[in-house]
């Protein structure tokens, strides 16, 4: 039973305290214009970067056309093979 009191005590405090924190957050201004930070996201005003800056003509911005990477072929390769019903 004295377990009981001292945790209906330490919720009482906790519960003041939350009170105290979610007065002061709205008085301090905390939810004013709520709505700038949701919107923000949407009005990019910089200037997005060219992904194809920098490359070379002849190449692409993974490597030389032309070229193949073996190794991730042939486990595409193996991997299809692996799928395939005998």
């Amino acid at each position: 039973m004295e377990a009981m009191f001292l945790l209906i005590a330490i919720s009482i405090v906790f519960v003041v305290a939350i009170g105290v924190a979610f007065w002061w957050a709205i008085f301090a201004g905390q939810f004013d214009n709520s709505d700038s930070a949701a919107s923000s996201i949407l009005n990019d005003d910089e200037a997005s970067p060219d992904p194809q800056q920098g490359v070379e003509p002849g190449e692409t911005a993974g490597g030389v056309q032309g070229e193949t990477n073996h190794a991730s072929s042939s486990t595409a390769h193996e991997a299809s093979q692996a799928k395939m019903p005998r």
